[in-house]
């Protein structure tokens, strides 16, 4: 199973743009096959400036080449197309993989596959929902540490299953880069948590395991889609 994490770089000011656009060209009779993989697009609201952020579930590579080329031979696709990279400054795209622990990764491991259209992590409210994506960048070799220690930690009750859509190592792009998702209904939650796992001891311990083995790391706020089939994840 892949996740892809894709982020468009917008123009100054065209936010509403973008999103009056996917309401338009991007309907669940017109991309269904693709929908069926989105488990939710998102605005960073701090972070990098006039980014959106969409992720996708899919089997493996051969499920993401068929679902985008049906996606590119839909009629008037060239037309979206157009409108919407006149809206754009980047693209960039990486693929992930499920931490190699259920406690880690709860809604995808050997037990578990979930897909959009099953039940959610919400029910929340879109106006104040907030998705929390922590990036961490390892040094090269400490992945099999990195998991332990985060192992360690949540069989101590250090990592919190409030919230966690999930932790992924990634398998394109920068090596040895780690993402945590987490599901926050509002801001309030969000700092609460934080609060909260910070004066966890076996939070502290975990940090300070995994301390040397990090070379960068940094964390994105982000706000659901305003459009209802584009947020999966916020589903009751």
């Amino acid at each position: 199973m892949l996740i892809e994490r894709r982020a468009y770089t917008l123009r100054r000011g065209c936010g509403a743009e973008f999103w009056a656009l996917q309401h338009d060209w991007n309907r669940p009779d017109q991309i269904q096959g693709y929908l069926e993989c989105n488990l939710g697009y998102f605005e960073v609201q701090a972070g990098p400036a006039e980014q959106v952020v969409h992720l996708q579930r899919y089997d493996d590579f051969a499920d993401w080449r068929a679902r985008v080329a049906a996606n590119q031979a839909v009629p008037g696709r060239g037309e979206y197309y157009g409108k919407a990279r006149a809206l754009l400054r980047a693209q960039e795209n990486a693929f992930f993989t499920p931490a190699p622990d259920a406690a880690l990764s709860p809604l995808w491991h050997a037990g578990r596959d979930w897909r959009p259209g099953q039940p959610g992590l919400g029910p929340f409210d879109a106006q104040t929902a907030v998705l929390a994506e922590e990036t961490v960048d390892l040094m090269p070799g400490t992945g099999p540490a990195w998991w332990a220690a985060l192992r360690d930690c949540a069989a101590a009750g250090g990592v919190e299953a409030e919230g966690l859509v999930g932790m992924f190592q990634s398998l394109t792009g920068e090596l040895h880069r780690v993402l945590e998702l987490r599901l926050f209904p509002d801001m309030a939650a969000f700092r609460a948590h934080q609060a909260a796992r910070a004066g966890h001891p076996a939070w502290v311990a975990a940090r300070a395991a995994t301390a040397p083995l990090i070379r960068a790391n940094r964390v994105t706020l982000m706000s659901p889609s305003p459009v209802p089939w584009m947020r999966a994840l916020l589903a009751p």
